[in-house]
């Protein structure tokens, strides 16, 4: 019984809503009274003229629609567009923020060019390091030729001996790119330079660990 119930106030409302829809169709985009008139039994019915006698009768009022233009542009409401005009202020905030930051990034990741040093020996010899060159370094015993050597003096009877081509050989230095360095440093022909054996040089397990200075040259 209950579904039958259930299944007759659906039949009804159903009705109520095709009548509805009638009467709109009816009278056009006018705004309209109809009429709801409820019977004795309890049936409703909606029509344009009064209700029948006996029947109990109440106005309904619908109102006028507005006529749809389909080429007006579509509007968002307020809120809608109050949001849309936020997130776009939101995502032009974080483009020059992402600009920003990607700028200060690039300056940070500008470096100083990699220097190295030209090393001059007073005896003639030429080496390169990648760190500052030593104030001096001890004499390798080859005595070269235009090179004056320390000789042995005496003082007082006693003799002193300067250690001649072993003495300690005076260096003095010079900046130059580290491309330069490890150009010399790896040349074909350096091994004919006065002085190659003091070249900076790396065992070949720092350089397997990316240690060496001259790897990327």
């Amino acid at each position: 019984m209950a579904i039958g119930k259930h299944a007759f106030v659906s039949r009804i409302w159903r009705r109520v809503a095709a009548a509805v829809l009638l009467l709109v169709a009816a009278h056009g985009a006018r705004a309209a009274s109809v009429f709801k008139c409820v019977d004795a039994h309890g049936a409703i019915a909606f029509q344009a003229t009064p209700c029948n006698e006996g029947a109990r009768q109440a106005s309904v009022e619908i109102h006028e629609q507005p006529l749809i233009d389909p080429d007006a542009p579509v509007r968002a409401p307020d809120s809608l567009a109050g949001a849309s005009n936020r997130h776009g202020q939101a995502s032009k905030s974080r483009e020059r923020g992402g600009r920003n930051t990607r700028t200060a990034s690039n300056h940070g990741r500008k470096q100083k060019p990699e220097v190295s040093y030209e090393c001059r020996a007073s005896d003639g010899e030429v080496f390169y390091r990648h760190a500052k060159c030593p104030a001096s370094v001890p004499g390798d015993g080859i005595a070269r030729f235009g090179v004056e050597q320390p000789s042995t003096a005496s003082h007082r009877g006693r003799s002193r001996s300067r250690g001649g081509a072993w003495s300690a050989v005076r260096v003095t230095a010079r900046k130059v790119s580290r491309e330069e360095a490890c150009r010399a440093i790896n040349a074909v022909a350096a091994d004919g330079r006065d002085g190659h054996a003091r070249d900076e040089q790396v065992s070949v397990y720092d350089h397997d660990l990316g240690r060496d200075p001259c790897g990327g040259y």
